[in-house]
């Protein structure tokens, strides 16, 4: 079983995740990947949660709503929290004091990093939102995103009684949503924005005591005639970066949870060289000073959804360069080309080029091994896979290739697989009037397949056409283009089928297919080639 270093007293199967024994890889991935399908959709380490509001209501246990003028409200539906302030009344955030409707959280006096997505655009001058840290109702931090009335600027002030002083206040050049991220090591502030929540600008960065009582989000607006325009911030999320799930209850122990936050794959089509690349993005809140001290070497492996090494290697470092808490490192051409990992904020950034990907698919797993410390973290491509096992699709981050699928050619020659990328169903009001367009990708693991030797036999719930094999032309050395004879009465179908490039179009008119209620299974099947897919 999993095993972790006898001073760690965190429980829960989550917990036996974190860290394991190299000679149980296997068993511990699976638990991780069990343990990351359960967790809810709302976390906390110390004092302070994450939420994504997927409920109906503000959840009261977590946070505490303020509106100093008694006029602000809060809502929370379609996963978002809204945040409103009315027109005509100022709920500002300066010497004044913190008049802005706010939702926000108590903490002990510790470092943090959370981040925030406001889809709510800002087009009226002096609407505001973002993050407010407090140390009383007199001393607080205000770090906004606000409009001037033309463009979006980036704010970060400091009040201290009667006393402002601005750290920050210039233009911000991107548009909804927005995404904030802020980190405190004290005494030092850091505030980065982010347009796609990928790629971050530090927008701020300064030093400021502070005794933190509370931490939230806030809407604001502001007029010096009185005039203030009203404005509903949209929050769809906010995040303590350390630790976004925790097993279901308000009661359950916190867990931090290896996650991946970015992972970017591309593949060679040329599969007998090494002409792969991927960089990946993650987070190991128990990676300590002391295991990268310990050793000289760390050892990274990516793990396919069979739970099969598809690449490893050993990273060898100086034990001396390690300094300011982090770890930089350069390779040559082939293989990892960078590690970066920073034990302040937990990360590990891996960049590898030139390598060999054949065989990997979704689920990804990175395993991460350097001292004592052993740990496994886990993404996901096509949300289908984890709904298959259970899981919600709201509760599952799909952060690989920008939400685009892994590179099917990673599987041609390793397995079969089948994936459907466009599909249109048109019902018509006479019988055999109907059509069916679908377009995606296919991988066969016999790269000689001849299609002119087999029938295709296709598909659609309830529906089904055999393509003969007799129809079929050979138009390039892996390139196969079905077309009926325009003699033949009835079914009218046309298809292309690219097995080098991975990829299939497929058109079938004056059919009789039944409309699917909900979602359909789609099937294509040749000589050992058999694989379906449900389509939504």
């Amino acid at each position: 079983m999993c095993a972790r270093r006898p001073e760690s007293e965190t429980k829960g199967v989550l917990a036996m995740t974190l860290r394991f024994r190299p000679t149980s890889v296997v068993t511990c991935v699976a638990l991780l990947l069990m343990a990351f399908l359960e967790a809810a959709a709302w976390a906390k380490v110390g004092e302070l949660y994450s939420d994504d509001f997927n409920g109906d209501s503000l959840n009261g246990d977590l946070w505490t709503f303020v509106t100093p003028l008694g006029d602000g409200q809060v809502s929370v539906e379609g996963g978002s929290a809204y945040l409103h302030v009315p027109a005509g009344s100022n709920h500002e955030v300066w010497t004044t004091g913190n008049h802005s409707s706010r939702i926000v959280q108590s903490m002990p006096d510790d470092n943090f990093e959370i981040e925030a997505r406001f889809s709510s655009s800002l087009e009226q001058r002096f609407q505001m939102q973002g993050f407010v840290v407090e140390q009383d109702d007199d001393n607080f931090l205000r770090f906004e995103l606000y409009s001037d009335g033309n463009d979006v600027k980036v704010l970060a002030a400091v009040i201290a009684g009667s006393t402002a002083v601005v750290e920050t206040n210039e233009l911000l050049g991107i548009t909804a949503p927005y995404y904030l991220r802020l980190s405190r090591q004290d005494p030092n502030w850091v505030l980065s924005a982010s347009s796609d929540g990928e790629t971050w600008e530090v927008a701020a960065a300064f030093a400021q005591g502070a005794t933190v009582r509370s931490v939230g989000v806030f809407a604001g607006n502001y007029d010096e005639d009185g005039a203030a325009p009203a404005f509903t911030a949209v929050v769809d999320y906010f995040t303590n970066t350390a630790a976004p799930v925790i097993p279901d209850g308000p009661n359950e122990p916190a867990v931090a949870t290896n996650r991946i936050t970015r992972c970017r794959i591309t593949a060679k089509k040329d599969r007998n060289s090494s002409g792969d690349s991927l960089s990946i993005s993650a987070v190991f809140p128990e990676l300590s000073s002391e295991d990268i001290v310990s050793s000289d070497s760390i050892y990274l492996a990516i793990l396919n959804s069979d739970f099969e090494t598809i690449y490893d290697e050993v990273v060898e470092y100086d034990p001396n360069a390690f300094k300011a808490n982090k770890l930089r490192y350069k390779g040559a051409r082939g293989g990892v080309t960078s590690l970066k990992l920073n034990v302040s904020q937990k990360t590990c950034v891996i960049e590898a080029k030139n390598i060999n990907l054949t065989g990997l698919s979704s689920p990804l797993l990175l395993q991460l091994q350097v001292g004592d410390y052993s740990a496994g973290a886990v993404a996901a491509d096509e949300i289908a896979h984890y709904m298959e096992m259970g899981a919600d699709a709201e509760d599952v981050a799909d952060v690989i290739n920008g939400k685009k699928p892994i590179p099917m050619y990673l599987l041609r020659g390793y397995a079969d697989a089948l994936r459907v990328d466009k599909w249109k169903v048109g019902i018509g009001i006479a019988e055999n009037d109907d059509f069916l367009k679908v377009k995606g990708a296919l991988a066969t693991k016999d790269i000689s397949a001849d299609l002119t030797h087999h029938d295709i036999e296709i598909s659609w719930g309830t529906f089904s056409i055999t393509l003969p094999a007799e129809n079929m032309r050979k138009v390039g050395e892996t390139v196969f283009k079905y077309a009926k004879p325009t003699d033949a009465g009835g079914l009218v179908a046309g298809a292309v089928f690219n097995l080098e490039k991975c990829m299939f179009n497929l058109v079938i008119k004056k059919a009789n297919i039944e409309e699917q209620e909900s979602s359909a299974g789609f099937a294509i099947k040749f000589g050992q080639f058999n694989q379906s897919v449900q389509v939504d």
